[in-house]
């Protein structure tokens, strides 16, 4: 009986880490500036709906496809009618899942938790040893600012030591922010480096 107990455990454990969240929107984060951003639910074990994200006077799109799950990866088949390369959505989606993150790493795709972030998620500044967080505020679909921004003094009083013209700086995010720094940093860190 304690064995039949382990076995459920171990196999219920297997699955919650290592799965997809059900009715959890996923949020692609492009590594380009480009407005190709999407949401992707999935509805059930074969069905995931990728829709864009809402924005004034934008058209808004929604679609059921089938995907397939196989271990860690999941294969998103593409319908070719549906001219999904306007979301950022070229063609078979293979992901890997890596905790509450979905990435495809040939592609550079990367999929995150949209609740794990704020409404408008914050920037990260790196520099001389030390990180610090620049709150973006909130704006709504109209791109009214909701909420202002707050100023980080820590950064204010850092910043005002140092002479930028020597150093070199990257905007890093998306994909390559999520292997280099981690998953909070995927909507974006700015680097600062000493040339």
């Amino acid at each position: 009986m304690k064995k039949i107990i382990l076995i459920i455990l171990t196999i219920v454990t297997s699955i919650i880490c290592y799965s997809q969240k059900l009715e959890t929107e996923y949020y692609f984060i492009s590594n380009d500036t480009l407005l190709v951003d999407h949401f992707l639910t999935f509805k059930n074990d074969s069905v995931v709906l990728i829709s864009s994200v809402p924005r004034h006077m934008w058209q808004y799109f929604e679609k059921e496809l089938k995907y397939k799950k196989l271990s860690e990866n999941l294969t998103i088949y593409a319908d070719d009618s549906l001219q999904l390369d306007n979301y950022g959505f070229y063609d078979n989606k293979q992901l890997k899942i890596e905790g509450n993150a979905l990435l495809n790493e040939s592609q550079k795709d990367l999929y995150v938790v949209r609740k794990d972030f704020d409404k408008s998620p914050n920037l990260f500044i790196k520099f001389d040893g030390k990180e610090y967080k620049i709150d973006m505020g909130e704006s709504n679909s109209y791109g009214l600012v909701t909420k202002s921004p707050k100023n980080n003094r820590r950064l204010k009083r850092a910043m005002k030591n140092i002479d930028l013209d020597n150093y070199e700086t990257k905007l890093i995010k998306g994909f390559e922010a999520y292997k280099n720094f981690g998953y909070k940093y995927v909507f974006g860190i700015i680097e600062l480096k000493q040339k």
